[in-house]
Parts: structure tokens; C-alpha cells; sequence
């Protein structure tokens, strides 16, 4: 709460549409607030594969590795029409040298996002795709507060180029994962809708059961 207020007394308050370039690769000059919608922290190689880091959400920052004159190794992107607060390095940091609760309140940020970026590292060392693709379908499920009881259903605003994204593939390996959880009766999906007919089997493939994999590739 602290540093949203802080935000909105002492930042620069704008909106930017969806799918808009918000910083490009390189050094973030402001610390940014994401006061809503949904920004994505994006990177790419010269070989064409492209990775999503991490989605913000309300309340997540970035560019706090400015404050130590660190360079951005990603590109920050508007998923939806989003509405940020940013402030400079300068004022944030004389800020936190008289605010203790502000300085707890941004060390609190970066170890949540060095946890969720971890967990990301951690997935992609660890798991397959099948079940990385399993996790973020969980997780999408669990964000919207669902119980995922057999044939519970859950929306998925992300399209299969951005999972693709999100879970390391193309969009063409998301496509034919789906198609063989729904042969298999694992799932089933109409639009932006998916259902889940078998989630105790999802779980599993999330989990990285060993030979889960080759039941949803049946």
C-alpha cells in the first residue's frame, strides 16, 4: 500500500494501449507501478525464439534495477490497455533513505519477483513441456479462484502465441499439446473457455510425474 501511494504522489501517471512497446531493451531510466492492467516483460534472441519473463500485474514494478544503474536485458510490453505510475531513480532513492517502510515495502517486490522468476528457471531446468503448459493452466484456473473439480472451466485471455511464449515453444506445440489432451479426455476447449475432465490427471502432468507425459501424448 505504502508504495502505491507513493507512486501516485510523487510519479508521472499515464496510460498506454494494448500491445504498445512501454520501454525497449536497454537501461529503464524510471521505476514503473503498474496500477492496472497487465504488462509483460518480454526478451528475444537473434534466432527468432521469443521467451516472456514474467506478467505484471496491479501492484508489480519494473525497472528497479535502474536504482543501481543496472541495463534491462528485456523488452516491456502492454498486454492490455494499462495505466502506470513511474517515478525516477533520484526520487525513489532519496525516498527510501528516510522511509524505512518504503525501502521494506520495495525489498519485499524484488524477492517476489526474484521467486517468481526462479520458479520460472526452475520449471524450465526440471520440467517438460507438456508440464510446464499443465502448470500455467493451473495457474491461470487458480488466479481466477476456480476448483478444479472434473469438467470445472476457466478462462484463458492469452492467446496460444503468448503461452507459446510464456512455456518456451511455438505456437504450433501448444496447439498440438491441446489437441492431445483433449483426445485423451483431459481437457476440452471452445474459444477462450477450458474445461478440465480429468484434472487430478493434469495435476500429475504439471508435477512431472514420471511416464504422465506419454498418457498425454496417447
Amino acid at each position: 500500500m505504502i508504495i502505491a501511494e507513493f507512486f501516485r504522489n510523487s510519479g508521472r501517471v499515464f496510460e498506454v494501449e494494448a500491445e504498445r512497446s512501454i520501454v525497449a531493451m536497454g537501461s529503464i531510466p524510471n521505476i514503473h507501478l503498474v496500477l492496472s492492467g497487465q504488462v509483460l516483460l518480454h526478451s528475444s534472441s537473434v534466432l527468432g525464439r521469443e521467451l516472456v519473463l514474467d506478467v505484471l500485474k496491479p501492484g508489480h514494478l519494473f525497472g528497479v534495477s535502474s536504482l543501481f544503474g543496472a541495463r534491462a536485458h528485456f523488452d516491456v510490453v502492454a498486454w492490455t490497455k494499462c495505466r502506470l505510475a513511474a517515478v525516477e531513480s533520484s526520487v525513489l532513492e532519496r525516498a527510501i533513505l528516510g522511509q524505512p517502510a518504503l525501502a521494506m515495502g520495495l525489498l519485499e517486490h524484488c524477492i517476489a519477483a526474484l521467486q517468481r522468476r526462479g520458479k520460472q528457471v526452475e520449471d524450465f531446468a526440471l520440467l517438460s513441456f507438456p508440464s510446464r503448459l499443465a502448470k500455467c493452466f493451473l495457474h491461470l484456473a487458480e488466479e481466477q479462484g476456480v476448483n478444479l473439480q472434473k469438467e470445472a472451466a476457466f478462462q484463458c485471455e492469452f492467446s496460444q502465441t503468448l503461452i507459446a511464449r510464456m512455456v518456451g515453444v511455438s505456437r504450433e506445440t501448444v496447439s498440438r499439446q491441446m489437441q492431445r489432451w483433449e483426445d485423451a479426455g483431459i481437457i476440452a476447449h471452445a474459444g477462450k473457455t477450458i474445461s478440465v475432465s480429468d484434472p487430478a490427471l493434469l495435476r500429475k502432468i504439471a508435477e512431472g510425474f514420471p511416464g504422465v507425459d506419454q498418457v498425454s501424448r496417447s
